[in-house]
């Protein structure tokens, strides 16, 4: 942990910060017949690829009502922290999510059968498989 603690605040305050970077692509294809008859039918493809770096942070005294009303006194001067320190450090949450992929690619179709002029039966399968790349542990 440690760190350099330039300030303190007199009021309760908090922060959330987050800063991610995100690309996705993805492509469809479909074909579909538009046959005269009592059946036509749509058959198509999908793939999609999918890349994720974010952090956040959850940050403030406002977590932490003792670091408001009892600022620390260094070390040298007969306190309790360390040279640095100002002021108390409040409780914070950090989560990291470093190069998260999807890849997920589908078969699909779908047949369609005009039972009488008001009713059509529709039937369709689909198939997908889709692979992740686990995100990196959380760290706090």
């Amino acid at each position: 942990m440690g760190g350099n603690i330039a300030d303190r605040l007199t009021y309760l305050d908090g922060r959330d910060i987050s800063a991610d970077s995100n690309k996705q692509y993805t492509f469809e294809a479909n074909l579909a017949s538009d046959y005269d008859g009592r059946f036509n039918f749509m058959a198509g493809v999908f793939y999609l690829h999918a890349k994720i770096d974010n952090e956040y942070w959850v940050l403030g005294n406002g977590l932490d009502y003792f670091a408001v009303v009892f600022p620390a006194v260094p070390i040298s001067l007969g306190g309790l922290v360390g040279e640095d320190g100002l002021g108390w450090v409040s409780p914070s949450f950090h989560n990291q999510t470093k190069d998260y992929q999807l890849e997920s690619w589908a078969a699909f179709g779908e047949v369609y059968y005009d039972l009488s002029p008001t009713l059509k039966l529709t039937t369709g399968l689909r198939y997908t498989l889709t692979t992740r790349t686990p995100p990196a542990p959380a760290t706090c």
